[in-house]
């Protein structure tokens, strides 16, 4: 199985989503990340 790895730039760009969400809904801020997560797992 390969992994998947993030640049740094990914990685920033993926708590800049979080906190931009989780003003608004933490619950929805974490659901953001693990569908990225989801999405890139083989």
């Amino acid at each position: 199985m390969i992994g998947v790895r993030f640049t740094r730039s990914a990685e920033t760009d993926m708590l800049e989503l979080w906190l931009y969400v989780a003003e608004e809904n933490l619950v929805a801020a974490d659901e953001s990340l693990d569908v990225i997560q989801a999405a890139v797992s083989f």
